[in-house]
């Protein structure tokens, strides 16, 4: 856990940012789905970033 306002915070947020930002693009381009959509496949990737399990628990944030 880090304290907000410190680079390390903003680290960790520009990474799962980045993250969702090229998930999101994959999605309207392999799927050719018009940019307008956006804010739907926004929408998902974080819901399927939310689910995916990670890698230090082991276990998804929904079981924690």
């Amino acid at each position: 856990m880090t304290i907000l306002y410190t680079p390390q915070y903003y680290g960790l947020v520009e990474r799962k940012n980045r993250t969702l930002v090229d998930m999101i693009n994959v999605i309207l381009l392999n799927a050719k789905l018009p940019n307008n959509l956006r804010s739907e496949v926004f929408l998902t990737t974080c819901h399927i970033h939310n689910i995916v399990s990670s890698k230090k628990l082991d276990v998804s944030p929904y079981e924690v």
